[in-house]
This record gives C-alpha cells, sequence and structure tokens, in this order.
C-alpha cells in the first residue's frame, strides 16, 4: 500500500520522516511485517535526497522498529510494531443518542450451523454463470462511459427486468420508474425510514426479531417498541403502540386486525412486502 508521508518545511526532513513511521507503527497502520518503501522511491516521492531518508530509516532500525532483509527491502520488525489499539482522541463526537445504538457483534468463526437470518447458502450461488455474464460486460465495448454517474435508484434495463419479474412470480403490478435498487435490506428500510418517519416517532417491531432493524430504527432517531410473538408472528393484540408502522409476517387476517386496529387510532402507515404489512 502507498505510504502518506507529508513534510512541512524545509527544516529537519529526517526527523519528520523518522517522527510519522515511527507513529504509524507504534499505533498499527504499520504491521509487523509489512515493507516500507525503498528509500530511492520515497526520496524520489517526497522531492529530497536519498540520505535524508536513509538518515530516517537508520534511525527507525536503530531503535528496533525497521530490518533491513538483503535483497528483499526493508520492514517493520515485530518488537516494533504495537498492537493496534484505541483510535486517537478527537474533539470529534458523534451524537448523544449514538451511545445508545448496539454495535454488530461479529461472526464467531468455527460454527458448524448458521441460522442467522438473511444469509443465502453460498453454495447455491451460480458463480460459473456469473462469471460469464459479469466478463460480458466488462467488456470496454459494453462499459460506455465507466466515468459517468448512473441513475441513483439503479440501472433502469435492472429495474425494468425486476418489475417484470415480481409481475409474473409475485402479481405485483408495477413499472421500471416504481423499483429502486438498494445493496439490501438494510439500505432499503433506511430509505423508507428517511421519508416516511420523524425522528422521535413510535415504531413497533418483533420481540424477538430482526436485530438490525431495531438498531436502525434506534439510529434514526425512533423510539422502538417490541411486540411479543405468538405461533402466527406478532401478537399485535398486545401491542404497545396504537398507531405507526408495523413490519409482520402473519396470516391475512391477523394483518387486517392489525390494520383496523391502527385506522380506529388514527393515520397508520403499513407497507407491504411479498406477504408483510
Amino acid at each position: 500500500m502507498d505510504l502518506n508521508v507529508s513534510l512541512v518545511g524545509r527544516r529537519d526532513l529526517a526527523g519528520q520522516i523518522y517522527a510519522q513511521l515511527r507513529a504509524a507503527i507504534l499505533d498499527g497502520r504499520l504491521r509487523a511485517g509489512e515493507a516500507v518503501p525503498p528509500t530511492r522511491e520515497l526520496a524520489r516521492r517526497l522531492a529530497i535526497s536519498r540520505n535524508t531518508v536513509a538518515a530516517a530509516y537508520d534511525r527507525l532500525a536503530a531503535e528496533g522498529f525497521l530490518e533491513s532483509r538483503l535483497g528483499a527491502g526493508t520492514f517493520v520488525r515485530e518488537t516494533g510494531s504495537a498492537a493496534r489499539g484505541a483510535p486517537a482522541a478527537s474533539p470529534l463526537r458523534p451524537r448523544a443518542r449514538w451511545d445508545e445504538v448496539a454495535v454488530w457483534p461479529r461472526p464467531m468463526p468455527g460454527i458448524r450451523w448458521d441460522f442467522r437470518a438473511g444469509l443465502p447458502d453460498a453454495a447455491l450461488f451460480p458463480y460459473e454463470a456469473w462469471r460469464r455474464i459479469m466478463a460480458g460486460l466488462l467488456r470496454p465495448s459494453a462499459l460506455g462511459d465507466p466515468g459517468a454517474a448512473g441513475d441513483p435508484a439503479g440501472l433502469p434495463a435492472l429495474r425494468e427486468a425486476i418489475a417484470r419479474h415480481v409481475g409474473v412470480s409475485r402479481s405485483v403490478r408495477a413499472a421500471g420508474r416504481d423499483i429502486v435498487v438498494t445493496s439490501g435490506t438494510q439500505q432499503a428500510l433506511d430509505l423508507i425510514v428517511r421519508v416516511l418517519l420523524e425522528p422521535g416517532d413510535t415504531v413497533a417491531v418483533e420481540d424477538p426479531g430482526y436485530p438490525p432493524v431495531r438498531m436502525l430504527l434506534a439510529a434514526a432517531g425512533m423510539r422502538v417498541r417490541g411486540v411479543p410473538v405468538d405461533a402466527e408472528g406478532c401478537a399485535w393484540t398486545r401491542c404497545p403502540v396504537t398507531r405507526g408502522p408495523c413490519t409482520s409476517r402473519r396470516p391475512t387476517s391477523s394483518r387486517w386486525a392489525c390494520r383496523c386496529r391502527c385506522r380506529a387510532a388514527g393515520p397508520c402507515w403499513t407497507g407491504r412486502a411479498a406477504a408483510t404489512w
């Protein structure tokens, strides 16, 4: 990777290079075993003498931060590299409500059976067909102008194809202009929340349910309330709110009861996605 070294003025250039490389090693940006640029290359990039860079490298090597390998280059020593620690202190702070948003835990390696929701079986993905199609689309003649910004709602041809597909397979009457392509469920929900809700609105979600949805709503400033589940999904008769977004996979009769309850209380937004209110 390119190593960023910036020099200020023309005084003590070797000292500036030494200090910046030392800081990068100590805070973990340069890790043990990683190569630093050759002295000739770094000197050319900084428009300075090669001896100036060599002096900084020699000082770092003398202090145990760098080591030279004959015919290979100069590398960060194991003893000179510190484990990546907490980020450097900064006066910039996120808004207070972010302190209440949980961090999504990383998956634990070595799990034999993974029951996390929303993860497809990678073994079923048509890799060969995908690779063949991608190779055709990445031809220069097919790319057009790669630097031009595309439609923010997604590739028009893809949106038309999606509209035709859901029209046949799901009986959804839609045109390509009605489709917005997102990077996944979380981005789609984020767009919906930004358009339809205001910070401070109360939103009812399944409990237990899909944690990333709850985290997204909390990050957007919503008051999230859990709804107990029963054999058919959300038990809307026990819903802690009487108006607001309600989403659940549930038989039509139960969803209709929820809709009627919301209408009795006042305006209510309901979103239909597949068999979901």
